[in-house]
């Protein structure tokens, strides 16, 4: 019995001193192919330096989706381009639907259990509650405050929970917006929501400072708008959005004051498979404020100008070279915009590279194209496993 004992418990030593062996030989066969591939991994220690993005032009989330993570093996990834093109790599907690905010070479980036405020600001937050997917993430400049907002999901009590987190003097603050949110945004340092509620739809404006407030500004019926197809901004007179009603789509201006609703024609769909393909590449950015123009971006690369004087919304330009080979056919396509740019962020598969470009607002012509063969070397090489692209951050 005792010799037995002795042939159980050797049996357990090796398995686990093979087991050490297996993991080290796996974690340096992965140093030695990030060495051979010349990339630059980074960790938490790298990215808490307060110049990290001084050299900085942009950052993109990538991740895994909610089924990819049923066993716990779901990650997530920040890629951070300097301003030379060359890429540098961080892996994070997955969260589908993952956003980025940024002000002023500082960056707030989410996963599911934490947030990472990088720059002038640096430092990590840890969630109240572990998260999967995230809604909207922003900046407001009066009370200097970034915030992000999670779908949450079912609560004990049978409703539906919005988390929300924001950084306010340095200390982390969090409460609970109790409704799913079918379009969110921000306008005039305040957060606003579009939900539905009791066979209506309601707009609420969230306000953020040491606690967190939010009162209900309107409502419309529950089949006044198909879909929302857009986020939500604001300028000092009216909250905008896009909308659907039946095959066509609208930019729809509110009075801040009346609450007055005016729909501006945009598109119309000939068919479910073009209402497919016009779909959005993220509705959570593509409507954008910049000066007297709202810019509205499709699922096509077509974008949309919309004068807020004059009232009148056209078509502008379309991102060059993009083609989908099906209504539903997506390539990692992120659009963002910066001063009197708009960026366009793909998996360019004419090139079989990921790219960014650069849209004068101007006029609409392409100024720039740039490859970024690191981005594809490394999803190919290192972090395998379908990683999603989900928001891109011009850091200016």
């Amino acid at each position: 019995m005792k010799k037995k004992w002795i042939l159980i418990m050797g049996s357990c030593v090796l398995t686990v001193i093979l087991i050490f062996v297996i993991k080290y030989a796996i974690t340096r066969s992965i140093e030695v192919q990030i060495d051979n591939l010349e990339l630059t991994i980074l960790d938490e220690n790298d990215v808490k330096e307060k110049d990290f993005l001084n050299d900085k032009s942009i950052a993109v989330f990538f991740s895994m989706t909610i089924d990819q993570n049923m066993f716990g093996k779901g990650s997530g990834l920040v890629t951070f381009v300097d301003d030379k093109g060359d890429a540098s790599f961080l892996k994070t907690n997955r969260l589908e639907v993952g956003t980025l905010a940024s002000h002023n070479k500082n960056l707030l980036v989410s996963d599911s259990e934490k947030l990472l405020l990088l720059g002038e600001q640096s430092k990590k937050f840890d969630l109240e509650n572990d998260q999967h997917t995230g809604e909207q993430s922003g900046y407001l400049h009066k009370n200097n405050i970034f915030y992000t907002i999670f779908n949450s999901g079912f609560t004990s009590d049978g409703g539906y929970g919005s988390d929300i987190y924001w950084i306010n003097d340095n200390e982390l603050h969090n409460d609970v917006l109790p409704y799913f949110i079918k379009s969110s945004g921000q306008g005039d340092d305040h957060i606003y929501t579009i939900y539905e509620d009791d066979k209506s739809v309601r707009l609420d404006k969230v306000s953020l400072n040491k606690e967190m407030t939010y009162e209900n500004l309107t409502s419309w019926g529950e089949y006044t708008y198909f879909r929302y197809f857009s986020n939500i901004v604001a300028d000092e007179n009216f909250i905008y959005f896009v909308a659907t009603k039946r095959n066509k789509a609208y930019l729809v201006q509110m009075d801040k004051q009346t609450f007055e609703r005016e729909d501006f024609f945009i598109d119309e769909f000939e068919s479910s498979e073009d209402q497919s393909a016009k779909t959005p590449f993220m509705t959570s950015e593509n409507l954008y404020i910049y000066d007297d123009n709202l810019y509205y971006v499709d699922g096509l690369g077509h974008v949309y100008k919309f004068n807020t004087s004059e009232k009148t919304a056209e078509p502008f330009f379309q991102f060059l070279e993009y083609e989908k080979a099906s209504p539903n056919s997506l390539h990692e396509e992120l659009v963002d915009i910066s001063n009197n740019f708009m960026y366009f962020f793909r998996f360019n598969t004419g090139k079989d590279e990921y790219t960014l470009e650069k849209y004068n607002l101007d006029n609409g012509e392409r100024v720039s194209q740039q490859i970024l063969p690191d981005i594809k070397i490394y999803l190919e090489n290192i972090q395998k496993g379908g990683l999603g692209t989900y928001d891109i951050s011009i850091l200016e």
